[in-house]
């Protein structure tokens, strides 16, 4: 049986074994990646807080990247940490190498402090809290000043299907939407862009039609399996919108990303 507040079984999997495979997954990192070196000091010695970790898989790959820019020293202590609320993730993610504690993300109190990390992310967590404005109050006293974050959310309610309801999440967000929760959370936003802007009318497609003809509740939480083909054909594409960032922001998107620096 679910516990409460965490992932199905069967999407926490996936989590894990597409991690550094599957575009989708891939692209973000990329994006992710791309907004860390843009924005974060260049020495080394930063420690890295991936609140929501999920298995660990995708917080491990960001770390080893970022150790080859020069920006984490995976060999020191705490250097990579990792929150969330399931007890079984504890496992999968100390493999990783990443220092696990269970916390409960909607409660402003339960996350602890005096840690000074200067990197964080929030990677698809936001949608799944009741009350995110107390994760992003709370999550403050963990942080160095100045520290800066990447935040990712779903985005659009027009995109609202069974797979939200099926992952547990109570909103999706638009990129106003977004920026406002964060700058009442005491950050500063240095960037904000929506994501996976190709994808944006074929889902809104699929959710109307799906709407129409009232299909049956999603009997799994796995991501959709593609060929091969079409794997590296979405890779390609996802690499032609991360040279479009670089100079513009979309429009319109899936998802809506934010880079953010902690004030004070």
């Amino acid at each position: 049986m679910q516990r409460p507040g965490c992932l199905p079984e069967d999407h926490r999997k996936d989590l894990e074994c597409l991690a550094d495979v599957y575009w989708w997954h891939i692209h973000r990192r990329k994006v992710v990646l791309w907004l860390v070196n843009r924005f974060l000091s260049a020495h080394q010695g930063h420690r890295y807080l991936d609140v929501g970790c999920g298995p660990g898989a995708t917080t491990h790959l960001i770390a080893e990247e970022l150790s080859r820019s020069g920006l984490l020293d995976l060999d020191s202590p705490g250097s990579v940490a990792g929150m969330d609320v399931d007890p079984e993730l504890k496992e999968p993610c100390e493999k990783y190498g990443v220092a696990f504690e269970l916390v409960d993300l909607d409660q402003e109190d339960s996350l602890g402090g005096g840690d000074g990390f200067s990197l964080f992310t929030l990677l698809d967590v936001l949608e799944h809290l009741k009350n995110p404005q107390a994760l992003l109050s709370g999550l403050r006293s963990k942080l160095a000043p100045g520290a800066l974050g990447i935040v990712t959310v779903p985005a659009f309610e027009q995109l609202y299907s069974s797979w939200d309801v099926g992952l547990g999440h109570h909103r999706r967000y638009t990129m106003s939407g977004l920026v406002s929760i964060l700058q009442q959370g005491g950050y500063e936003v240095l960037y904000s862009s929506y994501l996976y802007g190709f994808a944006f009318f074929p889902a809104y497609l699929v959710r109307r039609l799906g709407k129409r003809q009232k299909q049956p509740p999603l009997q799994g939480l796995e991501f959709p399996r593609v060929p091969s083909w079409m794997n590296i054909l979405m890779g390609w594409i996802c690499a032609a919108e991360r040279k479009y960032l670089r100079w513009g922001r979309l429009p319109l998107g899936t998802s809506v990303v934010a880079a953010v620096r902690k004030k004070g």
